[in-house]
């Protein structure tokens, strides 16, 4: 604290390195009244005032809990009117009143007026409310997640409202294709497991009243020993 002192009484007007130091000093110390107390007892028998309310002006208006602390002593500043004294002046004018929150005991929370009120179950997207075990809770949940998707794939099927004479063809060979597989006769198959020759997947067997035997349900025979998926052939 001697070398602090030392410093103030160097201080000089226009002296920013010393100044500069002494507020790196003030504003380092966490006991900023420590600081104050030597501040006070030093101003009340300096030599250089003017210096040191240089100083305090401009560590108040970087400091608050320093411009709180010696404005409490303003009066042993108000001999002077100027930056220093105006400063404590807008303080105390401009002060705020914090008010403090009341204590948790007063704040009650009738919790039946909200359970007859709200629903437990709240959907976190619109916050609708439902009760519990609610199957339309379900059903909203399932109606967000297909606006969701829709949004995020940003596409829709459309076709033009006047189609070209291709395109009411162009489906033509295939529906062919489709009404000759329906017409073609049962495919009777007494083996073990039926695999398509295209796409290697088993081919279900039922038992056909009519034929008394086996057929393929949704196959149809290429060779003597091969058969197909209907679908795999379209």
């Amino acid at each position: 604290m001697d070398i602090f002192t030392d410093l103030m009484k160097k201080l000089q007007k226009n002296d920013k390195i010393t100044l500069n130091v002494l507020v790196m000093i003030s504003e380092s110390q966490s006991d900023y009244e420590s600081i104050g107390k030597s501040i006070l007892l030093y101003y009340k028998t300096c030599t250089n005032p003017e210096s040191i309310r240089w100083f305090l002006t401009v560590l108040c208006e970087k400091d608050e809990n320093y411009l709180e602390y010696f404005s409490r002593y303003s009066k042993l500043f108000d001999s002077k009117n100027d930056n220093l004294t105006n400063l404590f002046s807008k303080y105390k004018n401009t002060k705020k009143i914090k008010l403090s929150p009341p204590p948790k005991e007063n704040v009650k929370t009738d919790d039946l007026m909200y359970n007859i009120l709200f629903e437990k179950v709240q959907c976190k997207l619109c916050g609708l409310r439902y009760k519990e075990n609610d199957p339309s809770y379900d059903v909203h949940i399932e109606d967000h997640m297909r606006k969701t998707r829709a949004l995020d794939e940003k596409s829709t099927l459309s076709r033009e409202y006047f189609s070209t004479f291709d395109g009411w063809i162009k489906n033509m060979e295939k529906i062919t294709l489709n009404l000759k597989i329906d017409k073609i006769e049962k495919v009777i198959y007494s083996g073990g497991t039926c695999l398509c020759k295209i796409c290697g997947h088993k081919i279900e067997t039922v038992w056909d009243e009519e034929e008394d035997e086996f057929v393929l349900s949704t196959g149809v025979k290429l060779d003597e020993e091969e058969y197909c998926h209907k679908s795999c052939v379209i």
